[in-house]
C-alpha cells in the first residue's frame, strides 16, 4: 500500500489557510437561550466540537464578536492555549457560533488544500509535535504565537489525492458520529423512561395502566406526595461508595506508563494508564473542582469495564436492587448545588452526598425497570465500543494517510464507498488492541 509520493509537497501554513485571531476579551453571556452560542476551549477535544454547554449571547454581542469574520461551515478551529493544539470543524453554518478566547479560525485556501484535509493535517502526530514544541513559551501557560503558527510545515498532495483521503477518514468520523447520535438519544429514553415512572408515577400497574392516571394511591412525605407503600430515605441508603479505593496519579507519573486501562478524574476521561484499580459498571459523580454544571446538576460520568480512578471523583455502585443506570438517571435529575460547599475549590464531599433525600421504589418495581434500562445501556456500551475500535483504526491511519505513507486503495477511490477498505482497518486495529 506504500507509495512513491512525488505528487506531494511540503508548504507552510500560510501559504494554505488564512488565520484569524479572536477577541482577546470575555464576551457577556445571558441566561437564557438564543441562537448565538461562543466556543470555548473547553468545548473543543479529541478533534470534537462539543457544544453541549456553549454560552449564549444575544445578537449584538454575537455581531460585535464576530467582527473579524463569522465562523461558517468547514472552518477550522486551533485552540492556541489552555490547552494548545485542540482541533475542530464547523460543520454547519446553521449553527451560530463565534470564539471565545484562546483560540483561532483557519479558512483553507481552496485551491490550495481541502478544508477536511486541513483539519485532520492539524491532528496529525507530524503537526501535533510542531505544537508541543512550544510548551513553556508563555510566562503562565503555554501558547502558540500566530507567526509561529504560519511557519508550521504540512505535506500536501494534489487536490484529488486529498479528496481520497478525507473521504475515508470523514466515513470513519460520520460512524463515530451518528453512534454519539444513537447514544444520546438512547439516553433520552431512558431518561423519558424514569422520569415517567419515578417523577410523574406513571409506571405500570398490576394491570399494566399508567399508576397516577388510574386511581393509583398516594402518600405525604417529605418529598411530597409518592406512591403509597413507597418510601423516602437517604442516597446512601442506596448507594456503595468506593472511594477508599482511588489512589490520584500525578502527570509524571502517568507519562511514565503504558497507555492501556481509561484514567478519570472529576469530569471526564484524563489519561491511560497501565493498571485499573475498579473493574464493572460505576457511577463517577465530581467530588471536587468541576462538580457540577451551570443548573446545578452534578457532573457525572457512567464508565464500565476495567479503569483507575483520581481522588476527584466519588466512584459509586448501587445497593440492593438499585442498578448502576438507576442512580446515574437519579442523580441527572437531582439538582445538587445546596451541598456543594467551599468558595474558591467546590466540594461534594461524602456526608453531605449521602444525606441527599431520595425515593425507594420497592423491589419488584426496581427490578421491572432495570430489565429495561439495562438493555438501552447495553446499545449504549456497545456504541461506545465500536466508536472505540474506529477511533482506534483511524488513529492508526492518519499520521500514514497524511505523510502519503498509506493511500486508499484505487478500487475504493473509484466506488462509491470506502466503507470496506475502513472496516478492515478497524478491524486489524482491535486485533491489534486486543493482543495489546
Amino acid at each position: 500500500m506504500s507509495f512513491e509520493n512525488q505528487e506531494w509537497r511540503t508548504l507552510e501554513l500560510d501559504a494554505l489557510c488564512t488565520v484569524t485571531d479572536c477577541q482577546h476579551k470575555t464576551a457577556p453571556v445571558v441566561d437564557y437561550k438564543t441562537k448565538f452560542r461562543m466556543l470555548r476551549t473547553t468545548n473543543i477535544r479529541y478533534g470534537r466540537i462539543n457544544s453541549d454547554d456553549a454560552r449564549y449571547v444575544n445578537e449584538e454581542t454575537y455581531e460585535a464578536w464576530s467582527v473579524r469574520g463569522k465562523l461558517v461551515e468547514d472552518d477550522v478551529i486551533l485552540t492556541r492555549e489552555a490547552p494548545m493544539g485542540e482541533v475542530g470543524i464547523i460543520k454547519s453554518s446553521n449553527e451560530k457560533f463565534f470564539l471565545g478566547q484562546r483560540m483561532l479560525q483557519l479558512k483553507a485556501k481552496a485551491d490550495v488544500i481541502m478544508p477536511y484535509f486541513l483539519y485532520y493535517s492539524l491532528l496529525a502526530p507530524e503537526v501535533q509535535n510542531q505544537i508541543k514544541m512550544h510548551e513553556g513559551t508563555g510566562s503562565v501557560v503555554s501558547n502558540i504565537r500566530i507567526p509561529a503558527l504560519k511557519k508550521f510545515k504540512l505535506k500536501v498532495p494534489a487536490l484529488e489525492t486529498q479528496l481520497s483521503v478525507t473521504k475515508l477518514l470523514r466515513q470513519i468520523d460520520d460512524k463515530i458520529d451518528l453512534n454519539n447520535v444513537i447514544n444520546k438519544n438512547l439516553e433520552d429514553m431512558a431518561q423519558a423512561l424514569f422520569k415517567r415512572w419515578f417523577v410523574d408515577f406513571e409506571l405500570p400497574n398490576e394491570n399494566g395502566e399508567p399508576y397516577k392516571s388510574n386511581g393509583g394511591e398516594f402518600e405525604e412525605s417529605e418529598l411530597g406526595l409518592i406512591p403509597r407503600g413507597w418510601k423516602v430515605g437517604n442516597f446512601g441508603d442506596i448507594t456503595v461508595c468506593f472511594d477508599s479505593k482511588r489512589i490520584p496519579l500525578s502527570k509524571q507519573e502517568r507519562e511514565s506508563r503504558e497507555k492501556v486501562y481509561p484514567y478519570y478524574g472529576a469530569a471526564s476521561l484524563m489519561d491511560y494508564v497501565d493498571d485499573y484499580l475498579f473493574d464493572g459498571v460505576y457511577v463517577l459523580m465530581g467530588e471536587d473542582g468541576s462538580v457540577i454544571d451551570e443548573s446545578g446538576f452534578p457532573v457525572l460520568q457512567y464508565v464500565w469495564g476495567k479503569f483507575w480512578v483520581n481522588n476527584h471523583a466519588h466512584v459509586l455502585k448501587g445497593d440492593s436492587s438499585f442498578s448502576e443506570e438507576y442512580i446515574y438517571l437519579l442523580l441527572k435529575r437531582t439538582n445538587v448545588r445546596q451541598i456543594v460547599t467551599g468558595a474558591v475549590q467546590p466540594k461534594i464531599n461524602q456526608k453531605n452526598m449521602n444525606s441527599l433525600k431520595v425515593i425507594i421504589p420497592p423491589k419488584n418495581v426496581l427490578l421491572l425497570f432495570n430489565d429495561i434500562a439495562n438493555e438501552l445501556f447495553k446499545l449504549i456500551r456497545n456504541n461506545f465500543e465500536q466508536s472505540n475500535i474506529l477511533i482506534k483504526a483511524r488513529d492508526v491511519l492518519l499520521p500514514k494517510l497524511m505523510s502519503g505513507e498509506v493511500r486508499v486503495p484505487e478500487e475504493q477511490e473509484q466506488s462509491y464507498s470506502t466503507q470496506p477498505f475502513a472496516l478492515s482497518i478497524a478491524a486489524e486495529s482491535k486485533a491489534q488492541y486486543s493482543n495489546s
